[in-house]
């Protein structure tokens, strides 16, 4: 049951307090019929054939008939909830995407809860997004909906939205905020066209109970909405999401393997014969998963067949305990994933049989068995140390690292990805690897205890999971892109021009084959010297950070982060990605040049994982690529060599990830063959950065002012060899000095310096003083 579904309260009373605790009623503040149109807005757009409905104190629950506007006035008259399916059956595309901020157990104050909302709401509307706020049902969350008035890719749209929780510093999950996590809906990509799967999730719409909607009072400060406020209450429409490729390996991942044979069904379960009678003294809970999870496998590696639903039937029977649990046919359809979400599979009953009989597949009078063991599973059975007393295998370091180097045994195979700088698993005998999480290890021990280890600490298992997973490390980039098969068509040196709409010159050739190696190198060799940043500069619509982030293979390869966040947060951000977008150059003004220097040649990053005593190294396998619609944004001359700036057009992100394997394909093969192309980029640029100077008011008033005699005709303030910024103020714009400060100082420093002046430390009659020397001295 999720926080959206969550029960209603004992106390129906539907007042809530605004942010001066004031009593609000939401059934007050906005008549009927406005509550009426905010709810259309929702349910044109939602799954059309079925609702969902929830009484007070009742799980919600999926009805069998279309919302109607009988159910509305229930819903709206506080009778009965009403619900919507985001998704239709059969299909992979939204209107709708909600964000849901909870706190389960009271642990975040509803004053931070809003305050989360407004950091995501402004998080949101710097992408294609236009949340809008409302209170959750239970009073204690908030929920930020999101509409479109056409279809967009589910896929697309999770993927948006986990990126935007990324860069403000949560997770996908169902934690909590206090748990740094937020759930997403939908929560699937593509709904089954029937059976189970087809539904999806259900969402209670608005005004339900303690829902009330959050105005944007503010500039982004939400608060409960006052009768003033209703007429300005009404729904945005969002932008389109970019829409992104979905890793192969996740279409794979998605496809059913093809059934068992019935007899290798038959003879797992025959194998498996002794749990029957060995749960019936097992705890209630115990016996309810074995059998639930051996249900799921039999009716998985079946594809749902009848026989094995009779075979599953004959198999349980033997356990008096099952006797008022006999699976009905409608519990065999219903067969998915257990509670966490995980897919059970044949693995289960097939993991099962094997411990509790080794030879239960084994070659019999008729052949070979149904399944080849792998080459690992006829090793013979490492020679555990054990209790003398019980038997029982010791929980030792030496044990567990026996074990867990040993697949067949584990479960689990265990590799550390250098390039995500962390530690994937995949089940025995599969590719499908996945970031390791914190439930996993509990499901290594609970493995291992099965199998009669004694009792596993989580320390301990963690410590050894992590020395096998570095005995057996692998980069999954350089493995990505050394499989990538380049056609021989050039395309990199034109890039520019062909994707993002660029004039055609030398430049914008150079800048596209600095990228593109520099890219290239970034995963071949980790840490390698990439100083220079491309920045797309073009009007807002361009589509400019849709054509990013489909430069990489799947969407976990690229963020967007924000240069005034902290050194650590950015580390962690960056760990793992390929291109990473300086979206707006957010935080770009508001650090100074030494800093973004020294953060843009950087090749590496330092921080201190969780769990871990020491600092990590992790060389930067990433390249930045900047976006903005300013293009007066270079304000320190000395740094400007590190950006390559370009007028760009309509971007076109779709034919970026139609080519993008072979631009990556043809990127590797330059870089091998020439390393990084720096040196032209780095040499056209210094004529391109005029162009995007940052512009001052005063420098007009300057540079007449620095060429322009005194009243006695004397020399020219220019001529003067050395100038002060005080004596700028002063002279030029004719500011007294009450009137001077840092910021007046600043100004006057960039100003010159743009104008050719050099900034230096220089003793004037014996006295240290800072000012500028002018070019004509150089």
């Amino acid at each position: 049951m999720t926080p959206l579904t969550e029960a209603a309260s004992a106390d129906e009373n539907t007042n809530s307090t605004d942010d001066k605790g004031n009593l609000l009623n939401s059934r007050e503040t906005f008549s009927k019929k406005h509550k009426r149109e905010l709810l259309r807005a929702l349910t044109e757009r939602a799954r059309q054939d079925r609702c969902a409905c929830k009484d007070h104190g009742a799980i919600p629950k999926w009805a069998d008939y279309p919302l109607t506007e009988k159910h509305i006035d229930a819903h709206l008259d506080g009778r009965r909830g009403c619900g919507i399916g985001l998704m239709s059956p059969g299909q992979s595309t939204t209107k709708i995407a909600l964000l849901d901020l909870d706190s389960h157990n009271g642990e975040t104050t509803f004053d931070d809860m809003l305050l989360t909302a407004e950091r995501l709401c402004a998080g949101l509307k710097n992408t294609c997004l236009r949340p809008t706020a409302f209170r959750s049902s239970g009073g204690a969350g908030i929920h930020l909906w999101m509409i479109w008035d056409t279809l967009q890719d589910a896929y697309s749209v999770r993927r948006t939205l986990v990126t935007v929780l990324a860069i403000e510093g949560f997770s996908e999950g169902t934690g909590g905020i206090a748990a740094g996590q937020v759930e997403i809906f939908p929560k699937q990509e593509r709904l089954n066209a029937s059976g189970p799967g087809s539904n999806g999730n259900m969402a209670i719409l608005p005004f339900w109970n303690k829902s009330e909607p959050l105005v944007d009072e503010f500039d982004l400060c939400l608060a409960a909405a006052i009768p003033e406020s209703a007429p300005r209450m009404a729904w945005q429409v969002s932008d389109g999401v970019p829409q992104l490729a979905q890793p192969v390996h996740e279409l794979e991942m998605a496809e059913l393997a093809p059934p068992d044979p019935i007899e290798k069904i038959a003879r797992a379960l025959a194998a498996v014969a002794p749990l029957a009678t060995e749960l019936s003294t097992t705890s209630a809970a115990t016996n309810y998963d074995t059998w639930r999870n051996l249900l799921f496998a039999t009716h998985e590696a079946s594809g749902g067949d009848e026989e094995a639903f009779d075979l599953f039937k004959e198999w349980e029977g033997q356990n008096p305990v099952n006797a008022g649990r006999r699976p009905t046919r409608a519990t065999w359809d219903r067969c998915r994933d257990n509670k966490e979400g995980k897919r059970i599979t044949r693995g289960t009953l097939y993991d099962m049989a094997y411990k509790l009989n080794p030879e239960w597949n084994a070659p019999t009078a008729d052949g070979l068995p149904d399944n080849l063991p792998a080459p690992n599973e006829t090793e013979a059975w490492p020679a555990f140390q054990r209790n003398t007393t019980t038997g029982d295998i010791k929980a030792s370091k030496d044990n567990i690292l026996q074990a867990l180097s040993r697949p067949d045994i584990c479960g689990y195979q265990l590799r550390h990805d250098e390039f995500r700088d962390e530690t994937m698993l995949a089940e025995n005998g599969t590719e499908g690897w996945r970031s390791l999480k914190d439930t996993d290890y509990t499901e290594l021990c609970l493995r291992l205890e099965r199998g009669r280890f004694q009792s596993i600490s989580k320390e301990l298992i963690r410590d050894v999971v992590a020395y096998v997973a570095e005995a057996n490390s692998f980069d999954s980039a350089q493995h990505w892109l050394d499989r990538a098969q380049w056609d021989g068509k050039p395309r990199i040196e034109r890039f520019l021009q062909t994707y993002f709409c660029v004039a055609d010159t030398p430049y914008a050739c150079a800048v596209g084959l600095y990228f593109w190696t520099a890219a290239a190198g970034r995963v071949l060799q980790p840490g390698i010297k990439c100083d220079m940043v491309p920045i797309a500069v073009g009007a807002q619509g361009m589509r400019k950070s849709s054509a990013v982030a489909a430069l990489v293979p799947a969407p976990d390869f690229y963020t967007a982060i924000d240069l005034s966040s902290r050194d650590d947060d950015l580390a962690r951000i960056m760990r793992g990605k390929l291109i990473i977008e300086l979206d707006e150059l957010k935080g770009l003004s508001s650090r100074d040049a030494e800093y973004i220097k020294s953060f843009i040649t950087r090749s590496h990053e330092e921080w201190t994982p969780k769990y871990k005593e020491w600092t990590v190294r992790y060389r930067r396998r990433n390249m930045f690529f900047g976006t903005t619609n300013k293009d007066d944004f270079l304000a320190d001359e000395t740094g400007n060599r590190r950006w390559l700036p370009f007028q760009c057009g309509m971007c076109d992100p779709d034919a970026i990830a139609r080519d993008r394997d072979q631009l990556w394909a043809e990127a590797r093969e330059q870089f091998k063959a020439h390393g990084v192309l720096h040196q032209q980029a780095e040499r056209l640029a210094e004529d391109e950065h005029a162009t995007f100077a940052e512009h001052d008011e005063w420098d007009n008033v300057i540079h007449k002012w620095l060429r322009e005699p005194d009243f006695a005709g004397n020399r020219t303030p220019f001529e003067r060899e050395f100038l002060t910024a005080g004596e700028v103020l002063r002279e030029a714009l004719c500011l007294p000095n009450s009137q001077i400060a840092k910021q007046q100082l600043a100004r006057v420093k960039k100003s010159l310096i743009r104008q050719g002046y050099t900034y230096v430390n220089k003793r004037v009659h014996g006295v240290k003083k800072r000012g500028f020397l002018p070019p004509s001295l150089f």
